[in-house]
């Protein structure tokens, strides 16, 4: 979806979004306990880690570090 110019905020990168789902996996923290350093708001957190679970991305990454693991 298109934004007019000026308009809203700027898109949380990936980068951002990434970390901040390793960091709440890793922790055992809710997403509302983000701390505000990864930037992204915990509903982009969610929604993002949302996505990707719909496209099977983390399965799909976890099978490449197994198969990784065996060299």
């Amino acid at each position: 979806m298109k934004r007019p110019q000026g308009a809203g905020r700027r898109r949380a990168g990936d980068r951002e979004a990434i970390g901040a789902i390793v960091f709440v996996a890793a922790s055992s923290c809710t997403g509302k306990q983000l701390p505000p350093v990864f930037g992204p708001y915990w509903q982009t957190v969610y929604r993002r880690f949302a996505q990707r679970s719909r496209e099977r991305v983390w399965a799909r990454l976890h099978r490449v570090v197994l198969d990784d693991g065996l060299r």
